[in-house]
């Protein structure tokens, strides 16, 4: 006959290891998030037409932290910081040379979602979006703006601790230009591809 001792352990140690089981399963709220974003750079200022645009990808590492609600539905708060500089020639002219340098890119943003299946989740992001902006040429000088940013992504789950994650986001920055009406602007809008280790 067994032992009631050893029924009452085998139980505690039981009843620990699916205490242990669901609270780490209730931990992985956190997230490292490293991405590869392709970032395409539009300029406009009034009428001016001598703006160059190009595209870069940037490397990134962000932070993030899941609150899930009923229904699967989730809010993710998170901060992003974009590595490398962006550097945009203007259009040549004879006597004219400019050009836009766009760097120090981060971002702090919510994503607001739900899940479709057990293994995939899409999402809306809204956040804010800081850049360095270092301009030669006209309009000329280097300023540090902020503007709203906006996007969508799907996030797939490849494994128990991580996502895979696509989302397109986009912002604009409005910067004033001394002695002029019109606004400097600079929209940057990025496709981007990520790897989420959830722990």
């Amino acid at each position: 006959m067994i032992n009631n001792k050893y029924l009452k352990s085998a139980a505690l140690i039981s009843l620990l290891a699916g205490t242990i089981n669901t609270a780490m399963a209730e931990e992985k709220k956190h997230a490292l998030t490293i991405e590869a974003s392709m970032f395409d750079v539009e300029q406009t200022w009034g009428d001016a037409d001598w703006f160059g645009s190009d595209d870069k990808i940037l490397p990134g590492l962000g932070y993030a932290y899941k609150f899930t609600l009923d229904n699967n539905i989730f809010i993710r708060p998170g901060l992003v910081a974009n590595f490398s500089d962006i550097e945009v020639k203007d259009k040549s002219y004879d006597d004219y040379d400019g050009s836009l340098k766009v760097s120090s890119i981060h971002s702090y943003y919510v994503d607001a979602g739900s899940k479709i299946n057990d293994k995939m989740s899409a999402y809306a992001t809204i956040g804010i979006t800081s850049a360095t902006i270092d301009r030669t040429g006209l309009p000329a000088g280097k300023e540090t703006g902020r503007g709203v940013t906006l996007g969508l992504g799907v996030a797939y789950n490849v494994a128990e601790n991580i996502d895979i994650d696509f989302k397109y986001q986009t912002t604009d920055l409005e910067f004033d230009v001394a002695g002029f009406t019109e606004n400097y602007e600079v929209s940057l809008d990025a496709f981007k591809l990520g790897a989420s280790f959830k722990f």
